[in-house]
C-alpha cells in the first residue's frame, strides 16, 4: 500500500517538474545511489562507517528536499498566469529558503555543539539533529513567537 501511494507521488512529481528540474534531481539521485552502493556491505564488505553514513543521510535529506522543491516549483511555473508572476514566486521562494535555511543552519549547528558537548561524542549531535532536528526547531519557533503572544494578549486584558 505504501509503495502504491510513493510510487504514485513520485510518478506526480515528475509530471510537475520543470525539465532542468528533473534533469537537475535525477542526476543527484543517481549520484546519490552510486555513493550508497560504493559503500555498502556488497562492495567493500563492512559497510558505512561513521562519516560516510552522515553522508548518505545528508544525501539523501538532499533529494527528499531537491524533490519537494523542484515540485512545488513545477506546481507554480504551471498554475502562473504569465512568466514575470512565475519568476517573482520563484525569487519569493528563494528568499525564504535562504532566510529559514540561514536561520536553521545556526540553530543546528548551536544545538550539535551543545548535544556534542554533554554527551562526549563527537556523532551524537548529527544523529539526534536528523532524527529530531526540525520538531525541535518547530518547537522553539512555537516558544519564541507563541508566548510573547500569549504575554500580550494576557495584558491587554487587564
Amino acid at each position: 500500500m505504501f509503495f502504491v501511494l510513493g510510487f504514485v507521488v513520485v510518478i506526480g512529481g515528475f509530471c510537475t517538474m520543470s525539465k532542468p528540474f528533473r534533469l537537475l534531481f535525477l542526476t543527484v539521485f543517481c549520484l546519490s545511489l552510486i555513493y550508497g552502493y560504493s559503500v555498502s556491505y556488497h562492495v567493500n564488505g563492512s559497510g558505512p562507517d561513521g562519516n560516510e553514513l552522515k553522508m548518505l543521510l545528508n544525501l539523501y535529506s538532499l533529494n527528499i528536499g531537491l524533490f519537494v522543491l523542484a515540485c512545488y516549483l513545477g506546481y507554480r511555473l504551471n498554475s502562473s498566469k504569465s512568466v514575470e508572476m512565475y519568476q517573482l514566486h520563484r525569487l519569493a521562494t528563494f528568499k525564504f529558503l535562504i532566510k529559514w535555511g540561514a536561520i536553521y543552519f545556526i540553530y543546528s549547528f548551536i544545538v550539535k555543539m551543545i548535544i556534542n558537548k554533554v554527551m562526549g561524542d563527537d556523532d551524537a549531535g548529527f544523529f539526534v539533529m536528523k532524527a529530531f532536528g526540525l520538531y525541535f526547531f518547530g518547537l522553539f519557533l512555537i516558544l519564541l513567537f507563541a508566548i510573547p503572544w500569549v504575554f500580550r494578549r494576557l495584558t491587554q486584558r487587564r
